[in-house]
């Protein structure tokens, strides 16, 4: 084994992974945030999964959904079907949902033609790099996200909320503490979430939200006129504001941009490569690319994200 990156976090095992081997790799992700499995002898959809069941526990479904992605055997998705051309920020997984994984395991099929650099960051560290008035806004008042759900946008209120009758997706959304109302062409949802959690083992603050990732702030220029133009305020597809409701300043968002930025690392993954995750501790990002680039995505022991934090 040696170093991921030297800032504290992560290592790499050179594969295949024997039974032996796999049977012990949450010890490994426990102690270290992050494992990357070079030539892991994953070879199929199928290899994923077994292996991943065998040392993480069962699949997860895609509860909650808020990024369109394929499911291609029960419990394994492509990842995030977002522009190639977009980056994709640093994020711990559902930190928005009452329920996140425990576990992400990433499994490389064919990289990129060029560019897709998987970026991952400490969310501890993370934390700790957001000026403090910032961060005492967060830590102190946490993310209130709300969500409109239109026809034409993915992914649907049916596919995130994993039903078709409308009184269900509403007994769904009240039993995680979700407001949910019918308006007449959408769903509106408001949730409040914590913006902080404590992580279970290490006990350290991690940053623990997706503040970044729904506020407008993040937009281009272009898209963020086109929105204002065609939603009023409440009626944007996704916000971020505070937990009372507020609105976030857009330099605010800054900030926790360029925080996760002076702590990235980046891995360049490559076919036959296993990437495992605890979601609490390590955020994930992708850089644009060029081609054809395929992951899969398999998520483990849903862990209730705590009300207070």
């Amino acid at each position: 084994m040696r170093p991921l990156v030297d800032t504290g976090f992560g290592i790499v095992v050179d594969g295949p992974l024997t039974p032996d081997a796999a049977a012990g790799l949450r010890a490994l992700v426990d102690g270290s945030g992050a494992v990357l499995v070079r030539r892991s002898g994953i070879n199929s959809v199928e290899d994923l999964r077994r292996l991943v069941e065998g040392a993480l526990g069962g699949l997860l479904p895609y509860d909650d959904a808020s990024t369109p992605r394929t499911e291609v055997a029960p419990g394994v998705h492509t990842a995030t079907e977002f522009p190639a051309e977009l980056a994709i920020p640093p994020h711990n997984e559902q930190a928005y949902s009452s329920h996140a994984p425990r576990y992400l395991a990433f499994s490389c099929d064919r990289p990129a033609d060029a560019g897709g650099t998987t970026q991952l960051v400490d969310s501890h560290r993370w934390h700790e790099e957001i000026p403090a008035p910032t961060r005492a806004q967060f830590d102190t008042g946490g993310v209130t996200y709300v969500r409109n759900y239109y026809p034409w946008l993915a992914p649907s209120w049916q596919t995130a909320l994993r039903t078709d009758e409308p009184d269900v997706a509403l007994q769904r959304c009240r039993a995680d503490g979700i407001e949910a109302s019918w308006r007449p062409d959408r769903l509106r949802t408001v949730h409040r979430r914590p913006a902080t959690i404590r992580h279970p083992e290490t006990g350290d603050t991690v940053w623990f939200n997706q503040a970044h990732l729904f506020h407008p702030a993040r937009l281009d220029h272009d898209t963020r006129v086109a929105l204002r133009d065609l939603y009023e305020p409440d009626a944007l597809p996704r916000d971020a504001r505070y937990g009372d409701g507020e609105p976030i300043p857009d330099d605010e968002i800054g900030e926790v941009l360029a925080a996760a930025q002076r702590c990235t690392v980046d891995v360049d993954l490559v076919a036959g490569d296993l990437l495992v995750l605890d979601n609490l501790r390590v955020a994930h990002g992708r850089l644009p690319f060029r081609g054809t680039r395929r992951m899969y995505v398999t998520m483990t022991e849903r862990w209730k994200v705590p009300a207070d934090g």
